[in-house]
């Protein structure tokens, strides 16, 4: 008597979970990278999105952190926050594929984009930053770190308003840039220029904190209000070498005060700059002085 076939049920699946057959139009090249590696475009039954794209493939640990990570991400919800519409970590027949996340598209491209090629008044700037400090309230208050935050890390929708980034998920971030050979070896945790002193520690570093946060939105502020232009500068504005910078930044100094940042804004970014980090605001206070 013929053996009857073996049928094996579909893979389970997390709800967060998109199959790469869904993704059409995707994009030949990135538009981009950040964080996570490579970002492409393409479309999700018939919606424009962004796909994050890691570098390679992970191994059974990094997996779960990635899931962990996706879980955490796919529980927000705030108007200035990135949302995430599903991810990928597997194929149809549950083999292992490079991971990305699927995104809405942000059609207005980048904060920083926004201020270099366009006169954006100050209120505007002012109004850009509150909503970007709203949303890293909400993500402090679950405890979340973004560990990554500047202007190139804020979107703008189709209604030029600020969506925040590449927010947390720093373990997949650490996984997808160790699979960059091109990646240069750096301190980890941040931008350089956008790092907190504590971090630059040879004897006691900090890793990324809440504090930190505060301190790389200083940095994101000066660097909005000052329509992009380099923020470390030297005497004869050249751009600062990362080494400059960083010893400089644990010496205390910083940017020079800009023209026409009213008093009240000026004294904020110097308190989220402090070179103490207990001396620095929360962002329920930094939105009281932003709104």
């Amino acid at each position: 008597m013929a053996s009857k076939p073996i049928i094996r049920p579909p893979p389970e699946r997390p709800s967060w979970y998109i199959s790469p057959s869904d993704i059409t139009d995707r994009s030949a090249n990135p538009i981009g990278r950040g964080g996570f590696g490579e970002v492409f475009t393409g479309t999700y039954f018939g919606s424009k999105v962004a796909i994050k794209q890691l570098l390679g493939t992970c191994n059974k640990r990094e997996l779960a952190e990635y899931n962990h990570e996706i879980d955490i991400w796919r529980k927000l919800s705030h108007p200035h926050i990135l949302p995430l519409l599903g991810a990928c970590d597997k194929d149809d027949d549950g083999n292992p594929a490079s991971p990305f996340m699927v995104s809405p598209f942000m059609p207005n491209g980048t904060l920083r984009n926004h201020v270099t090629n366009n006169a954006v008044p100050l209120e505007e700037k002012l109004r850009l930053l509150f909503q970007a400090a709203s949303a890293l309230a909400y993500l402090h208050s679950r405890r979340i770190i973004h560990g990554d935050l500047k202007a190139l890390n804020i979107l703008l929708d189709g209604l030029n308003n600020a969506v925040v980034t590449d927010f947390g998920m720093s373990r997949t971030k650490h996984t997808s840039a160790s699979m960059d050979r091109n990646r240069a070896k750096g301190p980890t945790g941040g931008t350089d220029g956008y790092i907190a002193p504590e971090m630059l520690d040879d004897d006691d570093s900090s890793g990324i904190t809440l504090k930190t946060d505060v301190y790389a939105f200083a940095i994101t502020m000066y660097e909005v209000l000052n329509d992009a232009k380099p923020v470390w500068v030297t005497s004869n504005g050249q751009a600062m070498l990362s080494r400059a910078i960083e010893r400089i930044s644990c010496n205390g100094k910083r940017p020079k005060r800009l023209d026409g940042i009213p008093d009240d804004i000026w004294s904020l970014i110097e308190r989220c700059w402090a070179q103490e980090p207990a001396a620095r605001p929360a962002f329920p206070e930094i939105l009281a002085v932003l709104q």
